[in-house]
């Protein structure tokens, strides 16, 4: 529970969910409590707020699926380039590795 906690508060996405939800909170009870917003103008605040983080949410999701994506193409590379590899090797190359059986 403590590791999902600490992976879910370092997410930036969470993070923004996290003040984004407490902003609002806070503008709806001062609104309630009379501190110098009326209900009008705290509900488009709010919505304002949990626009803006909606955004940065959806932006933020966009870029990690940019970094997975070059992450998977980096991989494909380097999985392509063993095979090539592979499919060239020189019998008579010494880098193989070498099978110590009891016998030698």
């Amino acid at each position: 529970m403590k590791e999902a906690l600490k992976g879910l508060l370092g997410s930036k996405k969470a993070l923004a969910a996290l003040a984004g939800s407490i902003t609002s909170a806070g503008v709806l009870l001062a609104a309630k409590h009379g501190y110098g917003l009326d209900p009008a103008a705290a509900e488009t605040l709010v919505k304002a707020v949990l626009g803006l983080v909606g955004l940065y949410i959806v932006g933020q999701g966009a870029a990690d699926w940019g970094k997975e994506r070059a992450k998977v193409e980096i991989a494909a590379a380097e999985a392509a380039e063993s095979l090539y590899r592979l499919g060239n090797a020189d019998p008579d190359d010494d880098d193989e590795p070498k099978v110590l059986t009891e016998d030698a």
